[in-house]
Parts: C-alpha cells; sequence; structure tokens
C-alpha cells in the first residue's frame, strides 16, 4: 500500500505550529514591582531608574533632581498616597512618564526652569490634599489637572513669569483653604476656574498686572459664598461695566 506524504502535510505544519507555540516565552509583565512602601525621594536619573516598574507609591514621592530630562521610568505608577513633588529641576521639558497617574494625595510642582507642559497628567482624577504650582517659568497653561476635583486645603498659583492662563482647572468645584494667585506677570483671564464654587478660606489675587479685575469679579460672583479674607491688589486695574453683583467696591 502506496501512502501520500501529501496527505499529512496539514497535520504536520500544525503540530508544528503547536510545538512553536508551547515553547514561546511567556509574555513579561511590564509593571512587575507592585507598590513601593515609604517615602521615596530622586535626586538624580540613575535613581528613577531603581524605582522603575512600580506601579504605586505608598508614601511621598520627591522627584528633587537638577539634571533629569525625562520621567519615563514611573510610566508604570498609578498612585501617590502622600505628596507627589517635582521641585528644582533644570531640564525636564515635561511630565511625560506620568501619564498612568491616576491618585495623588497632594500636588506640588515647584521651580522647575524647563517644565512647559502638565499634560501628561490629564489621567489624574482625584481630590487633592493641596496643590502648589509656584516658580515654573516656562510652564502658560494648566492643561493635564482636568481630573481634580477639589482641593482639601490650599491652592497656591504664584510666581510662574510664563503663565498665561490657568486653563486646565475646569474640574475643580472647591477649595477648602485658601486661593492664592499672585506674581504670574502673563496671566490675563480665570476663565479656567469657571467651575469653582467655593474657597474655604482666604482669597489672595494680586500682583498680577496683566489680569483684568473684571475677571476677578467675575470669579467672585461666581462663588457660592464671598471667601473668609479677600485681598485684590495691583492688578491690572482697570473697571468692569457693569459691575458683576459678586464684586466688592475695591475697583
Amino acid at each position: 500500500m502506496r501512502i501520500d506524504p501529501k496527505a499529512f502535510a496539514p497535520t504536520t505544519a500544525l503540530a508544528c505550529a503547536i510545538i512553536l507555540a508551547c515553547e514561546s516565552p511567556p509574555l513579561r509583565d511590564p509593571c512587575p514591582n507592585g507598590a513601593l512602601e515609604g517615602d521615596t525621594t530622586v535626586s538624580s536619573q540613575g535613581e528613577l531608574e531603581e524605582i522603575a516598574r512600580h506601579t504605586a507609591i505608598r508614601g511621598d514621592l520627591t522627584i528633587s533632581c537638577p539634571g533629569c530630562d525625562d520621567l519615563t521610568d514611573l510610566e508604570c505608577v498609578e498612585s501617590v498616597n502622600g505628596v507627589l513633588s517635582i521641585e528644582g529641576t533644570d531640564h525636564l521639558p515635561s511630565l511625560v512618564g506620568l501619564d498612568s497617574l491616576a491618585e495623588a494625595g497632594s500636588l506640588v510642582i515647584d521651580d522647575n526652569a524647563s517644565l512647559a507642559s502638565l499634560a501628561a497628567l490629564a489621567s489624574l482624577e482625584t481630590s487633592l490634599g493641596c496643590l502648589d504650582i509656584v516658580y515654573n517659568g516656562s510652564l502658560s497653561d494648566l492643561t493635564g489637572l482636568e481630573g481634580v476635583a477639589s482641593v482639601e486645603n490650599d491652592a497656591k498659583i504664584f510666581h510662574n513669569t510664563g503663565l498665561e492662563t490657568v486653563s486646565g482647572l475646569g474640574g475643580l468645584t472647591a477649595i477648602g483653604g485658601s486661593l492664592e494667585i499672585h506674581d504670574n506677570p502673563d496671566l490675563a483671564d480665570l476663565d479656567g476656574l469657571g467651575s469653582l464654587k467655593s474657597v474655604g478660606g482666604q482669597l489672595r489675587i494680586f500682583d498680577n498686572p496683566a489680569l483684568s479685575d473684571c475677571e476677578v469679579c467675575e470669579l467672585l460672583d461666581a462663588l457660592e459664598g464671598m471667601p473668609t479674607t479677600l485681598m485684590v491688589v495691583s492688578n491690572l486695574g482697570d473697571e468692569c461695566t457693569p459691575v458683576p453683583s459678586g464684586c466688592p467696591g475695591w475697583h
């Protein structure tokens, strides 16, 4: 009896495919390290690499790294349950690498000379304990913070010499403590605070020479109650007509 070898060709091919599939290595988990316990401070690009592939920081994460120029080693981090502080960087242009971050206890962006964008924080959907955006000369807007719904304590936005607008804070409805906006020479509008309904402490808006009093009046008019203390001086100083009902007699 003659056996046609072609009759076995499909079976042989299938068997080879099964063997190859079985021999393929398992997919590697890109974020295998789980949570990092305790407060962590990073002062070099090498130290960033040491904490790579963790999904959470159970404590404060302080990135105080003059030489760091990217944060891609943090691409697995989804939560920081303490304060996330990015401070004193000279060459960091953006926060790319924090794209997966969904939760943080507080957020501090302080003294980052080259930082021009917060857009990588777009996945952040949370209420913060504190929010500080201060001394960032290259930052022109706050795009990326749309998911911040409230700030339990104080919100501070000051000494950002390139900041033109606070757009990016459109989801912010309540601040439990004080709101400080001052010494931002290019800041021309407060449209990004259009959803804000309450400020539990002081409202201090001063030394923003491009900011119209009308912008401040409109902000006050939208609040459901007056702050405990109001300080509005040394802004553009123009007069609003008609005057919004919430505008005090300082203009």
